[in-house]
């Protein structure tokens, strides 16, 4: 059977994958040249991930987009991100989309996630890009200078945007980069929600505390990060639980992972003391739940009281001017044992992925193959929560769309 043959395929069509499909046919119209490109998706349509990002209204950018903010092979990114694919606004404004700032991350101005997509699509169909749904890729081979994809079809360039393992839990772009001899690193799920190993948490269920959390291991602080922490039935989760996810994920499995909770940043450990003795001799006969909803959550008050063997119904006169100080130092010190993540399924990124090292930072080119690219969450590169995922993957996307175009737009003069 005879393959169906394209300039340059792409595997996977979430942001990474439309992105590169619109630079690599802008590319190529700037160079007064016309590329036969393919966007291969596994799932029934392109970007679903996309849809579900921000809650439904897609954070995709933001305004700080500082290296700090990244995890991985920071050094590789920031290559990437000095390049001239680095501004996500104009190019989503180069879309007909316009957003908007709240606090700093970037929404689209209607407030959809289906408005990125649909600018996303009208531009790819726009300039002629093929897109193939329910197919997918199990198997690439690199033959005569091209590339065989499912012994069905032929690609003179090939860029690798499967995504992560992350919300879907696998990933068949690890596999094909196996089947290339490419290396990818030790693969972790990141902003996901946090497993405590012993506490019972489920009378926590539902509340939301203002706080800092830390990862601890081994007296060494491997994370932090401050905000409105969330408590589930196993554990805890939040935006700033999910922050520093990652460090738990990657040293959990050698133990003695825990986190360190202040639950009143606002208040020094002596300011809280002073508090509960003050309260305690004002209204000696206030129960001390009570006077703990003075600063928190009544079932969180609770059980850090339960804590420190403190009946929740005692007098505050009885327990808080004996224990004020004890209960203060938990306050702002609770220490969580962790167990782990929740998985792959339930995480929003993967971090870890194909080993930078294989690919140039220039172009996103593997060294050792030419013509094979790879962009988006599928590299060792994965940010914090706040649209920096996504625009890491507009801009490798973007720049390895043009870089695949340039490719074969060289290759054809050359053989031309």
């Amino acid at each position: 059977m005879r393959m169906k043959k394209y300039d340059i395929a792409i595997i996977g069509g979430g942001a990474s994958g439309l992105a590169a499909a619109i630079s690599a046919a802008r590319a190529a119209n700037i160079n007064g040249s016309r590329i036969k490109t393919v966007i291969f998706e596994a799932q029934p349509r392109v970007g679903k991930k996309i849809l579900a990002t921000g809650n439904g209204r897609c954070n995709l950018c933001n305004e700080d987009t500082q290296i700090t903010h990244y995890r991985g092979d920071t050094q590789f990114a920031s290559a990437v991100f000095s390049g001239p694919e680095c501004d996500t606004q104009e190019f989503f404004r180069s879309l007909g989309l316009l957003l908007k700032s709240d606090d700093g991350r970037l929404y689209p101005l209607g407030g959809q996630a289906s408005g990125v997509l649909d600018a996303l699509r009208f531009e790819v169909d726009r300039l002629g890009c093929e897109t193939l749904t329910d197919t997918k890729i199990t198997s690439v081979k690199e033959s005569g200078g091209a590339y065989i994809l499912n012994n069905s079809f032929l690609a003179d360039a090939v860029i690798l945007c499967s995504g992560g393992k992350a919300s879907v839990g696998e990933c068949n772009g690890y596999t094909l980069l196996g089947q290339l001899g490419l290396t990818v690193t030790p693969l972790f799920p990141s902003l996901v929600r946090l497993v405590a190993s012993e506490k019972n948490f489920k009378p926590l269920k539902g509340i939301r505390a203002d706080g800092e959390i830390r990862i601890m291991s081994g007296g060494e602080c491997l994370a932090r990060d401050s905000g409105e922490l969330q408590f589930t039935d196993c554990g805890i989760s939040g935006i700033p639980a999910m922050q520093v996810s990652s460090a738990v994920a990657r040293n959990a499995q050698h133990g003695g992972v825990y986190a360190v909770l202040d639950l009143c940043e606002s208040l020094s450990r002596e300011q809280l003391a002073d508090f509960f003795l003050q309260r305690a001799t004002s209204a000696p006969d206030a129960r001390c739940e009570d006077v703990m909803t003075g600063i928190m959550p009544r079932r969180l008050g609770g059980v850090l009281l339960g804590e420190l063997n403190i009946r929740a119904d005692a007098r505050a006169a009885d327990a808080l001017i004996s224990h004020r100080e004890a209960l203060a130092d938990t306050i702002k010190g609770w220490v969580i044992p962790l167990k782990g993540t929740n998985g792959f399924a339930d995480a929003q990124v993967t971090s870890g992925g194909a080993d930078t090292a294989c690919f140039s930072s220039e172009t996103l080119e593997s060294k050792s193959h030419r013509g094979f690219f790879c962009a988006g969450e599928l590299l060792d590169v994965d940010g914090e929560c706040g649209g920096y995922n996504l625009h890491w993957a507009w801009c490798s996307g973007r720049r390895a769309g043009r870089c695949a175009a340039e490719y074969i737009i060289k290759k054809e003069r050359k053989n031309a």
